[in-house]
């Protein structure tokens, strides 16, 4: 795959910046430099409207996104960026209905970027968080729409927000993530969306970065309640290490164990039915010890 790019400065800082490239992939890795120079711009409307495009590699240097940059990609699913991104413009990842998930790495604690792209989505949207120290963490951030409603005898338009995410957003800062906020959001998104409070849920106790006791009871008397609800998805997506998380901590019922063994075997899952049978038979998990997880399993 040949990129497309010229020559910029940064604040008197030579680099380059991409323009695109010669072929459709469904993964784009872009390259740490060409021409001897660091690659730390993405131009806009650089990779639009790509029908195949799935995944996205940026490298750590990257510090501008342009605007569009890859808007209207309906198959992308993940991008892969660092926490270098200064520069966020509008409309990166408008129109990405399947993107589900941001690799983030985060080296300074700037997390300018993830509030940009939290506004340019009212989709739900999680973040697998690699922190400074080794610390990981997974937070989900549900959909919210906003509301439009004209009031004719006032002649003015007013307008509600419907659904958690947006406050959920507003636990980000540049430099800072309020996770205590975050936890504390949970009930709203109960009310709103069940499938997204479960996953809500599944994230933070996997990856417990600064999860305070109240907020893990309240994650585990949830997922102990609708892991039913969740089940499907995992099994269908064959997320093995998510499954073994919650067999592991005794969190499916017996029913919802019951359900998901039978999904699994439609779906050919093997391992997975090994996994929940192996629960079942051990009933909802006695004796069986926590896992250790890495967001390399996502």
């Amino acid at each position: 795959m040949r990129f497309e790019w010229e020559k910029t400065e940064i604040k008197g800082s030579s680099g380059i910046c991409i323009t695109g490239c010669n072929a459709e992939s469904e993964r784009l890795t872009i390259p740490e430099e060409e021409d001897g120079l660091p690659v730390h711009e993405i131009g806009n409307h650089a990779f639009a409207s790509r029908k195949t495009l799935k995944e996205v590699f940026l490298p750590g240097k990257i510090r501008i996104i342009r605007g569009f940059a890859f808007h209207n990609c309906p198959e992308l699913e993940c991008i892969h960026l660092y926490d270098a991104v200064t520069d966020y413009y509008d409309g990166v990842i408008r129109q990405c209905d399947g993107l589900r998930l941001i690799d983030f790495t985060c080296r300074e604690n700037n997390f300018s970027v993830i509030r940009s792209m939290l506004a340019d989505s009212d989709r739900q949207l999680s973040f697998a968080l690699h922190l400074p120290e080794g610390q990981e963490a997974f937070l989900t951030f549900p959909a919210f729409v906003y509301d439009f409603v004209e009031n004719t005898m006032a002649r003015t338009i007013q307008f509600a927000i419907d659904g958690s995410g947006y406050r959920y957003r507003e636990c980000i800062s540049d430099h800072q993530i309020d996770y205590r906020e975050y936890d504390s959001l949970f009930d709203r998104a109960v009310s709103d969306d069940r499938h997204a409070a479960a996953v809500i849920a599944l994230g933070r106790l996997m990856y417990p970065y600064l999860l305070e006791t109240q907020g893990k009871a309240q994650y585990e008397a949830y997922l102990r309640e609708h892991s039913g609800e969740l089940l499907p998805e995992l099994i269908t997506e064959n997320r093995v290490a998510q499954i073994r998380f919650l067999t592991a901590q005794g969190l499916p019922d017996q029913n919802a164990a019951d359900e998901a063994i039978r999904l699994a075997s439609e779906k050919r899952r093997t391992q997975l039915c090994g996994i929940l049978m192996e629960y079942q038979r051990k009933n909802s998990g006695r004796g069986s010890q926590p896992d250790t997880f890495s967001l390399g399993d996502l």
